[in-house]
């Protein structure tokens, strides 16, 4: 299925609807944002499990979600509140070194873990458009 039948409001890997996509956060932002979509917002428990099978089916240890650290504040891509939160126990930065203010979903302990910006790996895409 490519982007432009992906149902409105379905997650899709970047490798598995593009080929083995490894981008860094800013441009994997800007690319799903080309395509009418958007970086996953995960806002509950069943869209975390969602994303963890999606992610884990591509075997690949992360993926960019579109979680960032804005001055004192991680915040969603997409606007959402960070209600929900799957910080492994370890983490939830409250201000993380400049460089690592991206998020990541980290399938092998179905967390998020705070990520270089620079670093490029696949990516959850948050379908917006039919």
């Amino acid at each position: 299925m490519d982007i432009w039948r992906c149902p409105k409001g379905h997650l899709k890997m970047s490798n598995s609807t593009f080929g083995n996509k490894n981008m860094t956060w800013e441009e994997a932002l800007n690319y799903c944002r080309d395509t009418y979509t958007d970086l996953a917002s995960l806002t509950s428990y069943q869209e975390n499990a969602l994303a963890v099978r999606k992610s884990t089916a591509a075997e690949v240890s992360h993926v960019w979600i579109g979680l960032h650290f804005v001055v004192r504040y991680w915040i969603w891509v997409d606007g959402h509140a960070l209600e929900y939160q799957a910080w492994s126990e370890d983490e939830n930065p409250k201000c993380p070194a400049r460089n690592l203010r991206c998020g990541a979903l980290e399938t092998d302990t179905n967390t998020w873990t705070h990520r270089d910006c620079g670093e490029k790996l696949n990516f959850l895409l948050f379908c917006t458009a039919l």
